[in-house]
Parts: C-alpha cells; sequence; structure tokens
C-alpha cells in the first residue's frame, strides 16, 4: 500500500506535441501514484540515460525526496535506494 507521497513514482512519454525554441518535442510525465500530482518536463526527442537521471533528479527529488520506487508501462522497472 502506497502511503508516501512520491515514494512511488511512474513515468510516460507524450510525444505528439509541438517542436519548443529548443526543439525539444517530447513531454516527460512523471506521477506520484499516490496523489497522481504529476511534474512535466519538456525533452528531446532522444535521450540518454544520464540526462534523463538529471531530469528525474531536477523535476522530482529537487522537490520531493528520491523515490523507493520506479514504475513504468505498468510493471515495475526497477527499486530505488531509500535513504
Amino acid at each position: 500500500m502506497r502511503t508516501k507521497k512520491w515514494g512511488c513514482v511512474s513515468r510516460d512519454l507524450i510525444i505528439a506535441v509541438s517542436e519548443t525554441a529548443s526543439d525539444n518535442t517530447p513531454i516527460v510525465v512523471f506521477v506520484d501514484r499516490l496523489t497522481k500530482m504529476v511534474h512535466l518536463a519538456a525533452c528531446k526527442t532522444t535521450i540518454e540515460t544520464q540526462a534523463f537521471a538529471k531530469m528525474l533528479r531536477h523535476e522530482v527529488t529537487r522537490s520531493h525526496e528520491v523515490p523507493y520506487e520506479f514504475v513504468t508501462e505498468s510493471r515495475h522497472e526497477s527499486s530505488m535506494p531509500h535513504g
């Protein structure tokens, strides 16, 4: 049972949007699975793992603690260390 805000985070991509001045087209959506609150971030069509981790840190962990669970596409992908 989820009891901690931003303890379990899912992500999704919205790809059919207009290009921004920074050449960003997709939007990454980070969702708190308890409250359904979201953080949105524009990104490039291709994004490397390090850039994605930096985006997650900037959009989620700067305002909330590090999630203990990260879910993608309705299945558990990895557990993040909590601490």
